[in-house]
């Protein structure tokens, strides 16, 4: 009984030895950054549709980021794009709730939620799809609705 347990003692310990070690965290280089995405007036061009906001689009790696700004430059939100899949970025002003990204949601039902006199302009439109942003009369920003392409777009 001893030496079987010392032979499964000594099993574990050799398993737990040769097992790869995590690699360290890799660090961010000059490169890997995103020159300009979330600063209030970036090097970039203003490829707005509207004339009350402005919008950057930034691509890297094959994912195009867009950046909405208001006209003070204040940053309202940013998301990346990749073909039909999109998130949030944790950038801007504007709670991540207040933006919506669908793959395949109606512009019609997508504004619906706006439940006060409001208006909705397409900000951007582009290979990557469309970023409507919807806001009240006093210009405040109620919510932003990102629609990716989908493959049968």
């Amino acid at each position: 009984m001893k030496g079987t347990l010392a032979f499964i003692a000594l099993g574990l310990a050799l398993s737990a030895t040769a097992a790869p070690r995590n690699p360290a965290p890799a660090v961010l280089t000059h490169q890997d950054v995103i020159q300009g995405l979330g600063e209030r007036f970036p090097n970039a061009q203003n490829v707005s549709k509207s004339q009350n906001f402005r919008v950057y689009r930034f691509v890297k790696d094959g994912v195009t980021y867009i950046q909405i700004n208001r006209l003070d430059g204040s940053v309202l939100t940013a998301v990346a794009m990749a073909g039909p899949a999109s998130f949030v970025l944790p950038v801007g002003e504007l709670p991540a709730s207040q933006v919506i990204v669908g793959s395949q949601t109606p512009a019609t039902s997508a504004t619906a939620a706006a439940t006060c006199p409001c208006s909705a302009q397409v900000v951007y439109r582009g290979p990557e799809g469309t970023v409507i942003v919807v806001y009240g009369s006093n210009g405040q920003v109620i919510q932003v609705v990102v629609l990716p392409k989908t493959q049968a777009q």
